[in-house]
């Protein structure tokens, strides 16, 4: 029997809707092709939530508070409704198997009440130092007044769906550690954040020290490596496929520090991001 990707049945779940869908994986139980997802799918990286993380205040804040609803879970074990810290309303849903917490999705994206969610949108704003204008013209990415029994349904499918995969695939036991997965991930998504690997541990309740040993002992290369790695291949794109200034790729893929920047990119490639600019001009000329 053949079995239809993991990423085509969600997609083909939400179609038609703004809904969001995230997962953070506790297991192995995602490690293989037919339940690829792809790294945006790890974090709450739609226009809305992007917009909450565009301050370091704003970051942490997120982070927290996907820790508190993780813990929430851990304990209750049982799907439950909440709200974010910025207002957004979501379902989140465990993946549980022989007793254990396998991974947890979220559903979400959903303003129930919008005069209420400004409100709140306001209030964190001015804790963290995002624009809440920016956040508020975000709401029209998101899903309003959205069918909750619907989204729970949703929820069961996907649910039911993952419990089959996960009973009829063969896994590779060469494949990443769950942890692991799930730092590197966060590193392709938010590289242009103030990420540590502090916060890649807080998230997934792992020691940090540990982490960091085994993804090192898995990718070749510490987690502050790979985040540069990631950081400089992505400046490298916008300096040949863009316009922007220097600075402004700089500031974009989470370099502060233009000087850094510059000795880091030459390190790396061999030559200055000016260089490649000037190369690419050339090219068109």
């Amino acid at each position: 029997m053949q079995f239809s990707p993991l990423l085509d049945v969600i997609t083909l779940l939400l179609d038609g809707t703004n809904l969001s869908f995230n997962i953070m994986t506790t297991s192995t139980i995602l490690n293989s092709n037919i339940m690829y997802l792809p790294p945006s799918y790890y974090l709450h990286a739609n226009t809305y939530c992007s917009a909450a993380k565009t301050t370091l205040k704003g970051l942490n804040t997120c982070l927290l508070c996907k820790k508190m609803t993780n813990a929430k879970l851990f304990n209750k074990k049982k799907p439950f409704w909440g709200y974010c810290a910025y207002g957004i309303m979501e379902y989140v849903y465990p993946i549980i198997i022989d007793n254990n917490v396998k991974c947890i999705f979220y559903i979400g994206n959903i303003v129930a009440d919008k005069s209420r969610t400004i409100e709140k949108i306001r209030h964190r704003c001015h804790l963290t130092s995002v624009s809440s204008e920016k956040m508020i013209s975000a709401l029209k990415s998101c899903e309003i007044n959205a069918d909750l029994n619907k989204v729970e349904k949703i929820a069961q499918i996907i649910d039911s769906y993952i419990c089959l995969l996960s009973s009829k695939i063969t896994y590779d036991n060469d494949n990443l550690h769950w942890a692991v997965l799930d730092a590197k991930q966060t590193a392709e998504t938010l590289y242009s954040e103030p990420l540590t690997l502090k916060q890649c541990a807080d998230k997934v309740f792992i020691n940090e020290k540990y982490l960091g040993r085994i993804f090192k002992e898995q990718l070749g290369k510490s987690f502050h490596e790979y985040l540069n790695e990631v950081r400089l291949q992505r400046a490298k794109s916008l300096l040949t496929d863009t316009v922007l200034s220097i600075a402004t790729i700089a500031y974009e893929c989470g370099f502060s520090n233009i000087p850094y920047f510059n000795r880091t990119f030459k390190k790396r490639f061999g030559a200055t991001p000016s260089y490649i600019r000037k190369s690419k001009s050339r090219r068109l000329n």
